[in-house]
C-alpha cells in the first residue's frame, strides 16, 4: 500500500471530521505531503526517518526555507487548521 492510498483510506475512516478540516487536510495532502511521499511503500513497515528526513530537507530547499522542522509544519498546520473552525479534537485524530 503507498502513503497516498493510505492517507486515503484515514481520511475515509474520520466521517466526523467538519467538511473544512477534511478540505484542509486534502489540499495539504495533495499541495505538499503526497508529491514527496505519495509513492513510498507502507505496508507492513513504518516510514523510515531518513525517508522523512530527506523529503522534508529537499522540501524546504526547493521553497527557500531550510530547517524549517517537522514541529514547524505541525503547529502551522494546526493553526490554518483552528482558524477554519477545527475544534482541539478534530486536530489531534
Amino acid at each position: 500500500m503507498t502513503f497516498e492510498e493510505y492517507s486515503a483510506r484515514r481520511l475515509a475512516e474520520r466521517p466526523q471530521l467538519r467538511p473544512r478540516t477534511r478540505e484542509l487536510y486534502e489540499g495539504q495532502l495533495r499541495l505538499h505531503i503526497l508529491p514527496v511521499l505519495g509513492e513510498n511503500d507502507v505496508s507492513g513497515a513504518p516510514l523510515r526517518r531518513a525517508t522523512l528526513y530527506t523529503a522534508r530537507r529537499r522540501a524546504t530547499r526547493s521553497v527557500g526555507i531550510a530547517g524549517l522542522g517537522f514541529l514547524d509544519l505541525r503547529h502551522t498546520g494546526n493553526t490554518l487548521a483552528a482558524s477554519t473552525g477545527a475544534s482541539t479534537n478534530d486536530m489531534t485524530r
